[in-house]
């Protein structure tokens, strides 16, 4: 089966940002991401026929052989039934996929030598500008 090379998700997120002594950034961000896809994991209805497959997608798309520790009567509840000819529920399509990241930061800000630097961002390291006070105007 081929899947759609583009997907649409909706973020949601938080973060924050804590500055130390003016130089030390710390940072936290805590994401959620719902999808419109139901296949990130591949998991979606029920087990296909693997007689409609490659032999590598039917090796790849039932892989309960492959545990040892599983009970051979409990591991008939997945895969495809040949008696019956359906497939078991693999995956649930009412609910699409969503994945969350959560990110730390750290930065450090380094300042500059020269002149133009410390005329403009000088006094954000508690340099004290001398002589008369420029003021800021938005520019549109």
């Amino acid at each position: 089966m081929r899947y759609s090379p583009i997907g649409i998700n909706i973020p949601a997120g938080v973060g924050f940002y804590f500055t130390i002594h003016k130089k030390h950034r710390i940072g936290y961000e805590l994401n959620y991401r719902t999808t419109f896809t139901d296949y990130l994991d591949d998991v979606s209805g029920n087990y296909a026929d693997p007689s409609t497959q490659t032999p590598e997608a039917a090796a790849l798309g039932n892989r309960t052989g492959e545990l040892t520790d599983i009970d051979p009567e409990f591991a008939k509840n997945f895969g495809y039934d040949n008696e019956l000819g359906v497939g078991q529920k693999r995956g649930d399509k009412t609910h699409k996929d969503g994945y969350m990241t959560m990110s730390l930061s750290y930065s450090y800000v380094l300042r500059g030598k020269s002149s133009f630097y410390r005329g403009r961002y000088g006094h954000f390291f508690g340099k004290k500008r001398r002589g008369k006070v420029r003021k800021i105007r938005a520019k549109f």
